[in-house]
């Protein structure tokens, strides 16, 4: 897929310059009337291209805050809880992005509980040259099923953007991070590793938002011993700030407790408010 890519990025490169040589090598018959000259029509980019983001006039929305969540709840014959929050505050002026955001999972069955797990990260990005960005984070999560108390990732990269353009934006980063784990029954661990991480982020309608991220992140010196984390979602608007969104989350740990899984698997639905 990548070498096609590569082919169809060559051809549209070099299909305007054989036409600019063609119309060069053609003479000009004596007596004969030009044509009259069209004005060219504006196109929108291709989803190959890349459209540099102008910072935003003073004016224009840079602050947006978005709440999603689901509530279900079930008694007799089935005694369950299901719920799940996600909220994020965003400042974005298209050259400088700081987002705060959390995202948690709670589940009960017959009053036991089952699920236990939450999430947040601040992070701040800033272009420093069209496709470049630099980046610092701080990520910490806990998931009680996994005896997982506490983990942090802290660290700065950077960023590099494929496509951006009305279509999607793909970007690949990666970072060396500070990485504090806590789990209930192991001593505490302060290490280095690495965060390697590749997204697009599609909008083909305006009222229907994809988004794709993979994490890899590696022990420093010893790549056995690495995470993964598989995050998609797919967002509805029913009404300019009201969304439906279902998404599916898959972890992967090789380093998990013993009597506990590697794989953690979450598939989910939330109703939510954009403002």
């Amino acid at each position: 897929m990548y070498h096609r890519l590569i082919i169809i990025t060559a051809i549209l490169l070099l299909l305007p310059c054989t036409l600019l040589a063609q119309g060069t090598a053609t003479q000009e018959k004596p007596d004969t009337e030009k044509p009259v000259m069209q004005e060219p029509e504006t196109r929108q980019p291709g989803i190959l291209s890349f459209v540099p983001g102008e910072k935003k006039a003073p004016d224009e929305k840079k602050w947006f805050f978005d709440l999603t969540g689901m509530y279900n709840r079930k008694k007799g014959n089935t005694d369950t809880l299901n719920e799940n929050i996600s909220t994020e505050l965003i400042y974005d002026n298209n050259v400088t992005a700081f987002e705060l955001g959390f995202s948690g999972f709670y589940g009960e069955s017959s009053g036991i509980r089952n699920e236990k797990k939450g999430r947040g990260v601040i992070k701040l990005d800033h272009y420093i040259f069209p496709r470049i960005e630099l980046f610092i984070f701080s990520q910490s999560e806990y998931n009680k099923p996994a005896l997982l108390t506490y983990r942090n990732n802290s660290g700065g990269g950077a960023k590099f953007v494929f496509f951006k353009n009305y279509f999607w934006k793909v970007d690949l980063s990666g970072a060396p991070v500070y990485q504090y784990e806590d789990y209930e029954d192991r001593n505490q661990i302060h290490e280095l590793r690495w965060s390697i991480r590749f997204r697009i982020k599609m909008t083909p309608f305006e009222w229907l938002k994809l988004n794709v991220t993979a994490f890899y992140i590696p022990e420093w010196n010893n790549h056995e011993n690495y995470r993964t984390d598989f995050i998609s979602s797919m967002t509805v608007y029913v009404a300019r700030h009201v969304s439906i969104k279902a998404g599916y989350i898959h972890g992967y740990n090789t380093d998990a407790l013993p009597g506990t899984k590697k794989t953690d698997q979450t598939i989910y639905t939330q109703a939510g408010i954009h403002l």
